[in-house]
């Protein structure tokens, strides 16, 4: 993974976790394929579509096993091209 796409997949990283304790703001952002999202999701390597499908699990309070692995997934991916 690139320096630049660490970069971005840390601010979806971000994003989810915001949702998930419970920022409006984040929650609004994660929930339509905005201009912003559909970028954001490109320069990190990540199918926007893809996320907005998973967006409800991983912005719920309780995160559920799969919300757990993408986490862990992303982090996983930025460690391995560090």
């Amino acid at each position: 993974m690139s320096p630049e796409a660490e970069l971005w997949s840390s601010v979806l990283v971000i994003e989810i976790r915001d949702a998930k304790r419970g920022d409006a703001q984040a929650r609004a952002w994660l929930a339509r394929r905005s201009p912003d999202l559909v970028t954001v999701c490109a320069l990190a390597g990540i199918d926007p579509d893809w996320l907005l499908r998973l967006a409800p699990r991983l912005t719920v309070r309780a995160l559920d096993p799969s919300a757990e692995k993408l986490l862990a997934r992303l982090a996983a991916l930025r460690q391995l091209t560090a």
